[in-house]
Parts: structure tokens; sequence; C-alpha cells
């Protein structure tokens, strides 16, 4: 049995994935690193993924299993932070899995040096459609550290964002800071959580090293649902960005980093304003400045670069 505390917890939601659980929770048993709990949420699954749970739990006990009512990822991931006691936290989809020594080189590299976060690299697939150029941007770390949190390193770094299941954290921080998953959002919600973490960790390591598998397309996923329709994603990221204003700002973050911070805000929302299939652009950019008002953050536009502000320029 896991040795309490586990060195790291493994929390996996799971909801109607039975076509391609196995294979997830094979490369949880299948990790050289043996002292780690496998927290799994059934997120009121109603296809065959229970029993596959309880398949794996009969084989090995380092499996723990939470059934719910489904209530969103959010909700699952926080059940599962609730009961973790591994020093580290890995998160992991259902339908993907890890490569068998994830774990083991996350653990070391928290050993060679103080580490609030191990961010590492990420293999994509399916090949067929071809991942985007964004997407190996996004989820292939450089190999270095930082001994202090930076709006220079957080923004900087294309890897800290938008994705947590490539990144492990400690869970002292998580636990000292109360950083939870928002429940009322199922999109977005990574960022939200990274954007909480990051300002309040100190030591962060970034590893080359590819320790996690992401099927990066599924047709019928949500993310697959969404980009249907941009004016509604569209609409939900400045949802989410209200969340992290509003913390930011009750941090006194936004007067800190404000410049850094307006900056992203500007490329996150009008890269994809300027996407295909966006129809309400001018309502969209309309809602993006009463943001940047209602936060303050228009006294940060002098300071901004000047590619910033011709993307928003003629709105603000």
């Amino acid at each position: 049995m896991t040795i309490q505390p586990a060195k790291i917890s493994v929390i996996i939601p799971v909801y109607n994935v039975e076509k391609y659980l196995s294979a997830c929770l094979s490369s949880c048993v299948e990790q050289t690193l043996y002292d780690v709990e496998f927290i799994c949420i059934n997120d009121g699954s109603t296809d065959n993924s229970p029993q596959i749970l309880e398949e794996f739990a009969a084989i090995d006990k380092r499996f723990i299993i939470i059934n719910q009512e489904n209530k969103g990822i959010s909700a699952a991931r926080n059940a599962g932070l609730d009961i973790a006691t591994g020093q580290y936290i890995m998160f992991l989809d259902a339908d993907d899995f890890l490569d068998k020594n994830a774990c083991e080189r996350v653990w070391c590299e928290s050993l060679e040096a103080p580490t609030d976060i191990v961010v590492f690299s990420t293999h994509l697939f399916p090949d067929n459609p071809y991942p985007t150029e964004w997407h190996f941007s996004v989820v292939n770390a450089p190999t270095r550290r930082y001994w202090e949190f930076s709006p220079n390193m957080f923004f900087g770094e294309k890897s800290t964002r938008p994705f947590i299941w490539h990144q492990a954290f400690k869970k002292e921080i998580l636990d000292e800071h109360n950083i939870r998953f928002d429940d009322g959002i199922n999109l977005g919600e990574d960022l939200i959580f990274l954007f909480k973490f990051y300002p309040n960790a100190t030591y962060f390591s970034f590893i080359q090293d590819q320790l996690y598998n992401y099927r990066w397309y599924r047709k019928g996923s949500a993310m697959h649902t969404v980009l249907k329709n941009m004016d509604t994603k569209i609409q939900q990221d400045l949802e989410t960005t209200e969340v992290i204003c509003e913390y930011w700002k009750q941090q006194g973050w936004l007067e800190t980093y404000g410049t850094e911070f307006l900056q992203w805000l500007i490329e996150f929302i009008v890269f994809s304003i300027r996407s295909k299939g966006v129809k309400e652009h001018k309502k969209l950019y309309k809602l993006l400045v009463e943001q940047i008002k209602k936060y303050e953050l228009d006294q940060y536009f002098e300071d901004i670069s000047s590619a910033h502000k011709k993307l928003i320029s003629s709105y603000i």
C-alpha cells in the first residue's frame, strides 16, 4: 500500500470515457515511482467507466475512487484536492495518459532544488488532424529554473498557460492560499487556477522531458464543441478573465503587474476576436474594453508596447 502521505497525488476526473480509460489507468499502474496515489473522481458517468475504475482499484490499492453526481470537471478536481495527501499534485485527464517515469521525474526534480511547481513537456496525439503551431508552443517547456515570481517568467514562458495537466503543484501552497477550481466555470478553469497559483509561488522548475500524452483532438469533447461557435467561446473567455481580474485586484497584483497583465489580456482576447468564424467583432471589443476600464487597467495603456496598443487603440 501507499506510504502516507504519498509523494505525489494524481487527480483524474472521469466522465463517460470508457473508450480511453483503461489506457489512462494502465499508465498509472506502470509508474516507476511507487509512492503515488491515484484519485479517480467518477463524476456521474453513465457508461462503463465506473466498472473500469473498480477493476483497477481491485488490483492496485493506490487507486482511490470517489463517486459523485455529475458536477463538472472543476468540482471533480476539487473533490480530489480535498483528500489528496501527496506533497505534489498532478492532474491527468481520463482520455490522456502519462509516460511511465512521469511521477519519478517530477519527484527527482523536486529533490534537486526548492520547487513549488514543475512544468514539463507534452507529446501531442493524434497526428491526424495535425496539431497547430500554437499547441506545440504551449506544451513544450525549456529547461530552466526561476527563484522568484516575475511577470517576465509567467507571461514570457508560453508553457505556463493555459493547461494544468503538464504541471505539478506543491500541495502546501494550494492549501495555504486555499487555491481551488471555480465550480461555476468548466471552460477556462485551468487558466484561473494558474493565475492564482503562480504569483503565490516562489520557486519554478521547467524541464523539457515529455512526461504527458495529450489527446489534443477528440470529436465530441467540450473544447471541440465550443470551438464551433467562436463568439460564444470568446464571451466565455471574458468570463474567465473577469474572475482572474477580480482575484488579482483583491491580491493587489494588478497594481504591481498592471502593464504586463494588460498586454496579456489584450493578446488573449483580441487574437481570438480576429480568428476565423467570429461574427460579433464590435460587441466583443466593447466587452473587452468595458473589462479593462472596470479594473482601471486603462491607466497602463501608455506603458504597453506599440504592438499591443495597435491591437486595441481604436476601441479604448
